[in-house]
């Protein structure tokens, strides 16, 4: 992916798209894919709607790529996987996920726990698992669950399924 980041980024915010304001959808008014709650936490005061790009891709940087730790992961389409889950479902969720679709491929004795903090068993057991494709495909369908799920409790939220798997093949094509 070369510059790793930079290339997450561009696929991130085609999913993500532009100025949105969805009475449906929790995270409200957002620009980038960044709600107005997330800017305003990290100084922005304007019109949502007005947000700067490269303000996005500064908060995209600090609050789920650095903070998550990607850079500690070795496989560039894992990275892409975990910053474009953590951005679409949360960092915590993101690497829960992760742990749960290696723990799910591995034996027992080598668990490692499912508690959404990046440590470094969850880095090393990523980095040194030898059949990353399958971890990568098995991370999709956990998270595709997870979508389900999200429909399945909340019926207003039917609304946004096509776009979930949409994006959701988007990174299984990538595996």
């Amino acid at each position: 992916m070369g510059d790793c980041f930079e290339d997450a980024f561009e696929v991130v915010i085609m999913h993500e798209g532009g100025y949105a304001d969805d009475p449906y959808d929790s995270g409200g008014e957002t620009m980038y894919g960044i709600t107005k709650e997330v800017a305003r936490g990290y100084g922005y005061e304007g019109e949502m709607k007005d947000l700067p790009l490269e303000i996005a891709k500064e908060i995209y940087r600090e609050k789920y790529w650095d903070r998550i730790r990607i850079p500690d992961f070795n496989n560039d389409i894992l990275k892409l996987m975990l910053f474009d889950t953590a951005v679409n479902m949360g960092q915590n969720t993101a690497i829960r996920k992760l742990q749960k679709a290696y723990n799910l491929l591995h034996p027992e004795e080598e668990e490692i726990a499912v508690d959404g903090i990046v440590g470094p068993q969850t880095i090393h057991s990523a980095n040194s698992y030898d059949r990353i494709e399958l971890l990568k495909f098995c991370f999709c369908i956990i998270r595709g669950e997870r979508y389900l799920d999200i429909v399945r409790s909340r019926n207003s939220q039917t609304r946004f399924i096509a776009g979930w798997l949409i994006r959701l093949k988007d990174m299984v094509f990538r595996i």
